[in-house]
């Protein structure tokens, strides 16, 4: 399983701004209704700010990955957000988030979800990777820095 085959430029946020949670969570959701693979984006919106209250997402070293299982979707997805100067997002390092990776699947895709939660991780404790993804300037260059790191590294 690779991360860089669920990720497509549509799909990447470079230039997030530091906002409130709620705000940058919104942005990511509303990108995936751009795509038109989000019909619902206040129900998932929703989701997810429920699953940040419950344990929060951040992971530390400047990565959060927000996530939901969504009865909408009918596959998983990810949606990538770059924000180079970071952003709050309740980080128990306390520091900023610079990237985000949003994951949404299916209910029956369980599995599937908890398999890309630890591809994500996975991924993102190497600090060339983030590196690369945060000095990326477009959601193509994001899109082709994973798949490269992908391909190179792992």
């Amino acid at each position: 399983m690779k991360l860089g085959d669920y990720v497509g430029p549509e799909l990447v946020k470079v230039g997030l701004e530091d906002r409130e949670p709620k705000e940058l969570l919104s942005g990511l959701v509303e990108l995936a209704a751009r795509a038109g693979r989000v019909s619902d984006p206040a129900s998932v919106l929703s989701l997810l700010l429920e699953r940040e209250r419950a344990h929060p997402t951040a992971l530390g070293s400047g990565v959060a990955v927000p996530h939901a299982l969504c009865a909408e979707l009918h596959e998983a997805l990810v949606v990538v957000g770059v924000a180079p100067g970071g952003a709050r997002f309740g980080a128990e390092d306390d520091g900023p988030v610079h990237l985000f990776f949003l994951l949404l699947s299916p209910p029956g895709r369980s599995t599937e979800h908890i398999k890309l939660l630890a591809r994500i991780a996975r991924l993102a404790r190497d600090a060339r990777f983030r590196s690369s993804l945060r000095s990326s300037r477009s959601p193509q260059e994001v899109v082709d820095a994973i798949r490269a790191f992908e391909t190179h590294h792992l």
